[in-house]
This record gives C-alpha cells, structure tokens and sequence, in this order.
C-alpha cells in the first residue's frame, strides 16, 4: 500500500530494489520470520504481558534485513498505520485481538532507539 501512495519514497525504492533481488527462498524465509514474530507478540498479547523491548529490536531487525534501514520516520508510520489505517490494524489483529494497539505502544515506545535518518 505505502508504494502505491509514495512511489518515489525513498524507503518505498529501497525496499523494491531489495526485492527486486530476493530468490524462492528469500521470499519463504522473509514470511516465515515476519510470521514467527507476529505470532510471538500475539503471545505476549495474549499472556497479558507488555511487549518487550527484544520484541522491538526483533521488528527493526526484519525491516533492516528485508526492506530498508529503521529510522525515526518509519517507526512512526508504523505506529501510524497500526492505530489508524484498516489494513494494518485487519493485518496485525489476525495474529492477536489489539495487535495493532500494542504494535502502536511498542512503537512509540520504543522509537528512540533508532536514528533519525
């Protein structure tokens, strides 16, 4: 969705070049981990416990290895899109009812821990 809206982004352009070079098995790799994790915040979520800090590290990490570098301005349009955009919220809530709402806390939270640009 975000590359059909900004095209020219420059995370938009990093993260399709990047794609742009990903095998079979890339492709299985990269989902088996975003699924892991996802299901690992809904644990948490579930358990009743807050998301913890490891959580997010492991989140920046999938966006570094994957798509494009973490910064600031991501973290923000994460926890943008999970609090106000259907999809994401649809997306994240399949894993664990309020995902979206802890991904926005954990976010926010957290957000200092990436730079700037």
């Amino acid at each position: 969705m975000w590359s059909e809206l900004e095209p020219d982004n420059k995370y938009v352009l990093e993260a399709k070049q990047r794609m742009s070079q990903y095998s079979k098995e890339d492709w299985s790799a990269m989902a088996e981990e975003a699924t892991q994790m996802m299901e690992d915040m809904g644990s948490y979520i579930k358990s009743g416990a807050e998301i913890p800090e490891h959580l997010f590290d492991t989140l920046c990490s999938h966006f570094d290895n994957w798509f494009f570098t973490t910064t600031k301005d991501t973290i923000e349009r994460i926890a943008f899109h999970s609090m106000f955009v259907p999809e994401y919220q649809s997306f994240l809530n399949k894993y664990a009812d309020g995902l979206n709402l802890y991904m926005y806390r954990m976010c926010k939270k957290y957000v200092h821990k990436v730079p700037s640009q």
